[in-house]
């Protein structure tokens, strides 16, 4: 996939998240894009260069921020995602036009909760998907920013979210069928996902 076809997605690969994730990496595939996260890519590189690489690659990329706060006494709030966030705003400002119309899409569960921690984005349009974490509303805000960034007739995002719920319900009883158990399932890697995804929309055209 070319520059203007891309998206990288920052954000936690905890099991946790997958729920999030999953819908996530659907509704870029069925609208186009290639989704590009760095656990993906060359372990052999600095985890640092290989994000660097990988944000310089994509036009479009989606920065959750969910996770800058602990949720539970003596855990440490995780600050991978801002960080990354900065270096994808600093990369906008190298010289050249390429770089410099690349789009971002910066999500969490409350629209105004990261102005107690990065008040420097204040001004910034954030779009949140609810303290319930619904895949729906994440499907909702990905599709309603590609509309304005990317291309004015998507399709309804009630209509992305149900291809994804029979997506999902198709790929279980295709995998039951090859012997996989609940338990394979639900650890399927994401080259996996992504790959059943990709032939799953292609085969819907």
């Amino acid at each position: 996939m070319s520059f203007d076809d891309s998206v990288f997605i920052n954000c936690p690969f905890d099991r946790k998240y997958k729920r999030l994730l999953h819908p996530l990496i659907f509704c870029c595939l069925y609208l186009g894009l290639e989704p590009k996260l760095s656990l993906l890519y060359d372990s052999g590189k600095s985890r640092l260069k290989n994000i660097i690489d990988l944000l310089k690659s994509c036009k479009y990329s989606i920065h959750d921020l969910s996770r800058m706060t602990s949720s539970k006494p003596h855990e440490f709030a995780r600050f991978n995602m801002p960080f990354e966030l900065g270096v994808d705003i600093g990369i906008k400002s190298y010289p050249g036009d390429e770089l410099a119309s690349k789009k971002c899409l910066v999500i969490d569960t409350e629209k105004y909760r990261y102005r107690i921690s990065l008040s420097d984005l204040s001004g910034g349009d954030i779009a949140s998907y609810g303290k319930r974490n619904q895949p729906e509303k994440l499907i909702k805000a990905v599709r309603d920013w590609l509309t304005n960034t990317k291309n004015p007739t998507q399709p309804a995002a009630s209509e992305i979210f149900s291809e994804y719920v029979e997506f999902v319900a198709d790929l279980q009883l295709q995998l039951m069928n090859f012997g996989y158990t609940r338990n394979d399932i639900s650890n399927l890697t994401d080259s996996e996902y992504i790959n059943y995804c990709k032939n799953w929309i292609s085969a819907r055209g």
